[in-house]
């Protein structure tokens, strides 16, 4: 899951708080009525703000020239594992992975399932325990159920509405990669919108999920590829 879950979430450091709620301000935004000028004038305003090497490194790995992350090496990865725990440990409240710890959940504590997260995170363990709580306590609490603490999300956890959605293919993974290795994720229009938004929510989770059992896909990321005419799309205020 590599900064895969709604990035537009301003530069404020989180704290464990952050990971006991999200905001469920829902609202409708017309993206037709976006203005690109401005849009390049914010992304201007951000790079100027970054030091020299800070925006070459961001650059090299848009492009997918050099990325550093590849190269972590196995002592650091164990290390970082018990990081998370401690880090995971000081977050006071965290109702669905305190279930997964009552159902004696081997998901959850899974080696492969937490370096998702790490490498999210850039190895930083603080930030990728508040992403794995924020995940579980989505896909437990308001997606699916706490059987999917259990075991990876499956098509059979899919409602009819979601399964119609991923149908649609408004969302559809390319059969090829790029230059760098990369899996390309191609959004045309909006993604079921005569659907309720949880319906929504499951797909995604869902097909998230997927791209990110891909090792490669943790490491370098993914490239989205969005087609934003005429959209309009539910919004949910979350990471």
């Amino acid at each position: 899951q590599k900064n895969m879950s709604h990035p537009l979430a301003g530069n404020r450091h989180p704290t464990n708080q952050d990971a006991a709620s999200r905001s469920h301000d829902s609202r409708v935004v017309d993206l037709s009525q976006v203005v690109p000028s401005e849009v390049d004038a914010l992304l201007a305003k951000e790079l100027n703000q970054l030091t020299v090497c800070e925006r070459t490194s961001a650059i090299e790995e848009i492009h997918g020239v050099h990325n550093l992350e590849a190269t972590v090496q196995e002592n650091r990865i164990n290390e970082a594992l018990l990081q998370l725990q401690a880090e995971i440990d000081k977050i006071q409240f965290k109702p669905a992975y305190d279930e997964a710890v009552r159902l004696k959940s081997k998901y959850v504590f899974d080696r492969k399932f937490r370096l998702k997260f790490l490498w999210a995170e850039r190895f930083n363990p603080e930030m990728a325990a508040i992403r794995m709580m924020k995940f579980l306590d989505i896909i437990a609490r308001e997606a699916f159920g706490s059987q999917v603490l259990l075991r990876p999300i499956l098509m059979e956890d899919l409602t009819p509405n979601a399964r119609a959605v991923l149908r649609e293919g408004s969302a559809t993974v390319l059969p090829a990669r790029d230059s760098s290795g990369r899996r390309v994720l191609a959004i045309l229009g909006d993604i079921g919108a005569k659907y309720p938004p949880i319906d929504r929510l499951r797909m995604e989770q869902y097909m998230w999920q997927n791209l990110s059992d891909d090792e490669d896909s943790q490491k370098l990321g993914i490239i989205l590829v969005l087609n934003l005419s005429n959209m309009v799309q539910n919004a949910n205020d979350t990471e």
